[in-house]
Formats: structure tokens, C-alpha cells, sequence
């Protein structure tokens, strides 16, 4: 080989390894500043440290994998200044920010983080899933969580999977509203409305939607949070107990309204478990349930049109279905549930809409003395 022809090789060699490797992934585009990212989590840690304020826009332009937490501080926190963020995809296609993250985790934590919308448009080919796919019973695995005072804040149009495994009693759900150690206030005056919450692939969560609060006073309890018209579904635990929404403590005057709860499959009990669409338990003075409204929901189905059959079967003494748990506070503000919507099957018939055939059965359950209803259909 002549010196010529290697020098030739040689010199070539720069341009064939720029060919051959990946450029770096620019998935998320954030302005004001004109910054690209990788992933959402790089988004947050930028505006966390300043780079972006004010008014800010985040573009999701292509799926995401994150590895760790994407955590949003509040404004004002560290570097943070920012008066609203709106967080959409782009592009005209469907778009993903999923990641199997640590157990114990949440995917996307707004930590005090307040005016933050995430929408996933639904319009001109644009959608959004948000997907932790981590299948986990430990504490605190969610795919979105609100702590820390975040207030008024909207998740919308979107697919929101995830499946944390744990009881109702254990803190961690799809979407979870934990506590505040920040504020006097709670995570107030947030809305979930018209997503699809439900499991990440096949592996079921135990709850699409949990708030256990801070409890110390009625104030930094998690109120006036709003859970509209969203297809909550596939919900289940085989041994442990199960709801689509469930409150513990710290929660209080929250509006649960237009909600569709169904399952896609037949669910198999393997222990005796307590398994509700919405389940609102906590009768301690303060911190206890109060000042909820529950309001045109259907419960049962196999589908978000009122086809097919809710189904639950399996062995286990205990197992139990309800549509509706209440269990609050016997002094404070009134809760009220009206105009649910819902199948029961007939006594002598083999298959019901809504529950198995051969566990205890209710339409609803209500405790504590400041409770109203008013047109209640019962399956």
C-alpha cells in the first residue's frame, strides 16, 4: 500500500465516523431560550437552574425514554422563575415520555411546582402518553406526583399509564397527591381531566388516582382538586385492595364528576380484597373526608361506551366489590354524590355488569353523619 493511498484512509476516517454514530437526540425544544433536550427531565433541570423563565413553552418533538425523575421545582426555588409552563407535544404525531424509573419514584414530580399544564392536544395528529412503566408494590411508584404545595395545575388529553402494585393503604399510584412540607397550604386546585389512566402494557396498577395528604390541619390537607371526564380503567389487585380513585388521609373538597370506570378483562381475585371504583376513607377529625362531591360517574362495562361486562371472579374470603366507599368525618362539610350511573345483574342471572357473581356485591357503601345523596342509580 502506498503512502499516498493510507494518507487517503486516514483522512477519510473522520468523515465515516460522523456518518456512522448518532446524532445526539434533541426530543424537547423549551422557550423562552431556545433550548433542546434529550429528555424532559434535562427540560426541568434547566429551568429549575434558571436557563428558562418566565412565560414557558416545552415542545415535546419526539419520545422520550427517562431514566430518572423529572423533577419541577417551584418558581422561586433555587434558580426557578417562571409564571406558567405549558407542556405539549409537536410535530402532527404521537408522542411518549415513558421510563422504567427506580421503584419508590414518581416519572414526572412537581415538586411545589404551580400554573403547570401538561396537554396532550388530541388535535392535528398530536397526542401525548406519559408511561412509567416500572411494575412495583413499593411506596411512592407513580408515573405523575403532586407534592410540596403544587397548586393549580392541569393534566389533560393525555394517556397516563402506570403499574405500582401496592393496597389502597400504601402512598403511590398512577397519579399520586402526596403531602406538603412547604406550604400551610396543600397541592390544591389541580385538574385531572380527560385522560385515559390506565396500566403501562399489560401490568396492572392498583389504583389509577390516590391523594394521602399532610394532615396536621384542615388547610394543608390536598383540596379543591377536580377529577373530570377521564377513562379511568384496569385497575386491580389480586391479593391486595384496589380502586380507581382512592383518598386517605389529608384529603378534602374534592370534585370526583363524568368519570368512566370499567375493565377490559375478566379480573381473577386470588385473596379476599376490597376492590371499589371510588373509595374515600378517612374519619379523623381535621384531616378526615369532608366537602367531596361525586357526581355523574359510571362504574361497570368493559369499555368507555357501555359495552361488554365488568367482570371479577377468583377465590378469597372478604373479596368485595363497590362502586362507591364513604367512609368520612361525622362533623364538617357536607359530601354529597349524585347521578352515578352504573349495571347490576340480576339475582338468578350467571354474569353480572359490574362484579362477579359470587362475592359480596354492593352499589355503595356510606358512612359519617354530613354525607347527601340525591339520584343515585345502583348497579
Amino acid at each position: 500500500m502506498t503512502v499516498q493511498r493510507l494518507l487517503g484512509l486516514v483522512a477519510g476516517l473522520p468523515l465515516l465516523w460522523l456518518v456512522a454514530q448518532p446524532v445526539g437526540a434533541q426530543n424537547v425544544q423549551v422557550n423562552p431560550g431556545a433550548g433542546d433536550y434529550p429528555t424532559l427531565k434535562a427540560a426541568f433541570d434547566a429551568i429549575n437552574l434558571g436557563t428558562h423563565t418566565g412565560a414557558i413553552t416545552v415542545a415535546v418533538s419526539a419520545d422520550t425514554t427517562e431514566t430518572l425523575p423529572a423533577v419541577l421545582n417551584a418558581s422561586g426555588s433555587g434558580g426557578a422563575l417562571y409564571t406558567s409552563i405549558s407542556i405539549t407535544p409537536t410535530g402532527g404525531a404521537a408522542r411518549t415520555i415513558s421510563g422504567a424509573i427506580a421503584a419508590g419514584s414518581p416519572l414526572i414530580d412537581l415538586n411545589g411546582a404551580d400554573n403547570v399544564t401538561i396537554d396532550g392536544l388530541n388535535t392535528g395528529g398530536n397526542s401525548l402518553t406519559i408511561a412509567n412503566t416500572t411494575v412495583s408494590p413499593t411506596s411512592v411508584t407513580s408515573t405523575i406526583r403532586f407534592i410540596g404545595g403544587a397548586t393549580n395545575n392541569l393534566i389533560t388529553n393525555s394517556n397516563i399509564q402506570g403499574s405500582g402494585t401496592m393496597s389502597v393503604a400504601t402512598n403511590g399510584a398512577t397519579i399520586f397527591f402526596s403531602t406538603d412540607a412547604l406550604t400551610a397550604n396543600g397541592n390544591d386546585n389541580n385538574t385531572i381531566s380527560n385522560n385515559n389512566i390506565g396500566p403501562a402494557g399489560a401490568n396492572l396498577p392498583t389504583k389509577g388516582i390516590l391523594c394521602n395528604g399532610s394532615a396536621s390541619t384542615t388547610a394543608i390537607g390536598n383540596s379543591g382538586n377536580i377529577v373530570n371526564n377521564n377513562n379511568i380503567f384496569d385497575y386491580f389487585g389480586a391479593a391486595v385492595t384496589s380502586a380507581g380513585i382512592a383518598t386517605n388521609g389529608g384529603c378534602n373538597t374534592w370534585t370526583i364528576s363524568n368519570n368512566r370506570f370499567y375493565q377490559t378483562a375478566t379480573r381473577t381475585w386470588t385473596t379476599g380484597a376490597l376492590h371499589a371504583g371510588i373509595n374515600i376513607q378517612n374519619t379523623t377529625g381535621t384531616s378526615g373526608a369532608q366537602g367531596f362531591t361525586i357526581t355523574g360517574n359510571t362504574i361497570g362495562f368493559a369499555s368507555n361506551t357501555q359495552t361488554g361486562t365488568y367482570t371479577l371472579t377468583g377465590v378469597g374470603t372478604g373479596a368485595k366489590f363497590l362502586g362507591i366507599l364513604f367512609n368520612g368525618i361525622v362533623t364538617g362539610t357536607t359530601s354529597q354524590h349524585q347521578q352515578q350511573h352504573g349495571r347490576r345483574r340480576q339475582p338468578d342471572r350467571g354474569h353480572r355488569r359490574g362484579h362477579d357473581n359470587s362475592k359480596s356485591v354492593h352499589g355503595d357503601a356510606v358512612s359519617g353523619r354530613q354525607y347527601h345523596q340525591q339520584r343515585q342509580h345502583h348497579w
